[in-house]
């Protein structure tokens, strides 16, 4: 909401500038993004290599466990097997730190 403002203040203005250009820009971008996200249903993606050969069928274990570990993906199990698995509505999401932006 208080990005759309922003944008149409912009948009209203009639001067012109290098300054006021980089601005626009950016609100103009940041209004586009918002679009795209609030149409979109968040997940996180973390990608494991299973070998440095890139080849198929070909499973280094130690390789993919160490990217396991440094991708927090235990962490995160732990996280989920104590309860603390919150998937909180994008509409909820954005109403909590709204006030942020």
């Amino acid at each position: 909401r208080v990005l759309a403002e922003d944008v149409a203040k912009l948009r209203s203005e009639q001067r012109a500038g290098p300054t006021l250009f980089v601005a626009k820009s950016f609100l103009l971008s940041m209004q586009d993004l918002v679009k795209v996200l609030s149409t979109a249903e968040p997940h996180f993606v973390r990608c494991i290599k299973p070998n440095t050969t890139k080849k198929a069928n070909d499973f280094m274990g130690g390789v993919t466990l160490q990217q396991l570990h440094c991708l927090s993906v235990f962490e995160a199990l732990a996280l989920s097997r104590k309860g603390f698995a919150i998937r909180m509505e994008f509409v909820d999401f954005v109403g909590k730190y709204e006030e942020q932006f």
